[in-house]
């Protein structure tokens, strides 16, 4: 196997995971407040909605990606390539958040 090949095709991985990471983590807590007040939801259902929104926020940005990617570069196409790439994306944005939690 290539590894500039292996290296393009978790990149797309990486970076799905980090916005969808990195939305939970700055995004969620005030939007469910928003839900809560605005909708007559539970927790379970606002924490739903919220992991929802994310998610396909995260995947529209990730097929733009990865369709980029694949029309110019020539990658491997396997699954466990992208839950690498989820796993090291979302230890990125953990690192980030525990770096910049103590400055």
């Amino acid at each position: 196997m290539n590894l500039f090949k292996i290296l393009l095709s978790i990149t797309s991985a990486i970076i799905f995971s980090m916005i969808d990471a990195a939305f939970f983590l700055l995004g969620e807590e005030h939007l469910q407040k928003v839900l809560k007040n605005k909708l007559p939801i539970n927790d379970t259902v606002a924490n739903l909605i919220t992991g929802g929104l994310s998610s396909a926020v995260a995947i529209l940005l990730f097929s733009s990606v990865k369709l980029y990617i694949t029309r110019h570069y020539d990658i491997y196409e396997l699954s466990i390539i992208d839950a690498l790439g989820i796993i090291l994306g979302t230890a990125i944005v953990i690192g980030l958040y525990v770096l910049f939690k103590k400055i």
